[in-house]
């Protein structure tokens, strides 16, 4: 494998980091939150509420969305409701949405610090297991007479340094969850 797809498979598992993390709420109202909920706004179509309504954050406290088809109003605050974990109440009047997003409790805080490790733990892992299937290609390679030894010695510096690169970003985007969630 050329370093440039290690790279791609690598900045995969980033990026499916950053999208875990974004479904975690800090205590702030972000329109992430919710963008991403699955309506059954018509019978058999699930689609994201950014695909319903627009969803607008007037303060940090609330998120405001307002259906663009106003007869999906009660198939989102459904959905709303049904978010595992969430536990948001949305307000609606005739043809809007209003959810409050209360603060975090301490506790709320920790499990929420808890649950930003076990994804990192979870990403860590599909590095791990990306590195482990570079390092057998790259023995296979040698054995098959494909590279020399000095070779495969030089490509698994390359790939370790990569992958380290990467566990460092991985670190980095944790350390800046846990801090906003910690913040009061």
């Amino acid at each position: 494998m050329k370093i440039h797809e290690l790279t791609q498979k690598l900045q995969k598992v980033v990026e499916h980091f950053q999208e875990e993390l974004t479904t975690i709420r800090t205590g702030r109202a972000t329109a992430s939150l919710v963008e991403n909920v699955k309506v059954e706004a018509y019978p058999g179509s699930f689609l994201g509420i950014q695909e319903l309504a627009s969803i607008t954050v007037p303060d940090p406290s609330s998120i405001f969305i307002s259906p663009w088809d106003k007869s999906t109003i009660s198939a989102i605050d459904k959905a709303l409701r049904q978010v595992p974990g969430a536990s948001f109440n949305p307000v609606t009047d005739k043809d809007n949405l209003k959810l409050p997003i209360p603060p975090l409790s301490e506790e709320r805080r920790l499990d929420l610090v808890k649950l930003v490790k076990t994804k990192l733990e979870e990403s860590r892992v599909s590095i791990r297991n990306i590195r482990q299937t570079e390092m057998k290609s790259l023995d296979e390679m040698e054995e098959n007479g494909v590279i020399s030894k000095e070779d495969k010695f030089r490509e698994r510096e390359e790939v370790e340094k990569v992958i380290k690169e990467y566990n460092e970003k991985l670190e980095d985007l944790s350390s800046k969850k846990e801090s906003d969630l910690l913040k009061v």
